[in-house]
């Protein structure tokens, strides 16, 4: 204790300066972060950096960035946890076009990609989306993922992109229903397309968990946003009191 500041050893006394307090255990430590960084290359691995790629995060966090002038990115302050990391850019393929990654007490630097230039003057994306978990079979639920062209295809045009899902924390057959496929788009037709995933009824008391769907292999198109996120979240009550008159 302090002689003047907190003369009976008890309780906590603040001055304008310290805190005293007698109750304080260990100091407390924040907890541990860490980064997943990379380069983006063109053509080969040893390529020159390709700036402005988009490079979006999704898993136990979600956050965008974008290569600096020399290629490289990084998203720091990452707890431990699954991360699914996807760059996107009109007029670029890349392999791979998607990278999974978990973080279990370390960084993982070098998640790098190569950029191929693509031609093709359309691109598909996919949405992320947050559903509540299902407690009974009936009606059967799904995590509805909207997959969409940025532009119309010129008359005569077709373009196509495969899907599949990919577990993140929720598990393939526990929690969802694995699906894959193709989805062709025509000229004149609808510029999205939607991809039903099923969701398994569970222990109503489990937490939040997310599973991805994975757009690749485009063709007469560049994939722009190729991942999208589904977060299955706890079922919610809402209590409306009853008002007598």
């Amino acid at each position: 204790y302090h002689p003047s500041l907190n003369v009976n050893g008890l309780g906590s006394f603040v001055s304008d300066r310290v805190a005293f307090d007698p109750w304080l255990g260990s100091a407390i430590r924040p907890p541990a972060t860490f980064t997943i960084s990379g380069r983006i290359t063109r053509d080969t691995a040893n390529g020159t950096g390709l700036p402005g790629v988009m490079v979006n995060l999704q898993g136990a966090s979600q956050a965008t960035t974008e290569t600096d002038q020399d290629g490289y990115y990084s998203f720091a302050g990452l707890s431990d946890g699954y991360y699914l990391v996807s760059p996107g850019l009109q007029g670029y393929a890349f392999a791979p076009s998607s990278l999974n990654i978990q973080l279990a007490g370390s960084d993982a630097l070098g998640s790098n990609f190569i950029a191929t230039i693509n031609l093709a003057d359309v691109a598909f994306s996919v949405n992320s989306i947050v559903v509540m978990r299902p407690i009974s079979p009936t009606p059967k639920k799904y995590c509805s993922f909207s997959v969409s062209l940025d532009k119309p295809l010129s008359p005569g045009e077709s373009a196509a992109v495969k899907y599949a899902t990919l577990p993140g924390t929720a598990a393939e057959g526990v929690d969802f229903v694995v699906k894959s496929g193709t989805l062709t788009f025509l000229a004149g037709q609808s510029l999205t397309q939607t991809v039903n995933v099923e969701l398994k009824v569970t222990t109503a008391g489990d937490p939040a968990e997310f599973f991805y769907l994975t757009l690749k292999d485009p063709t007469n198109a560049t994939l722009l946003v190729s991942s999208g996120t589904c977060t299955i979240a706890p079922p919610q009550f809402v209590f409306l009191p009853i008002v007598k008159k």
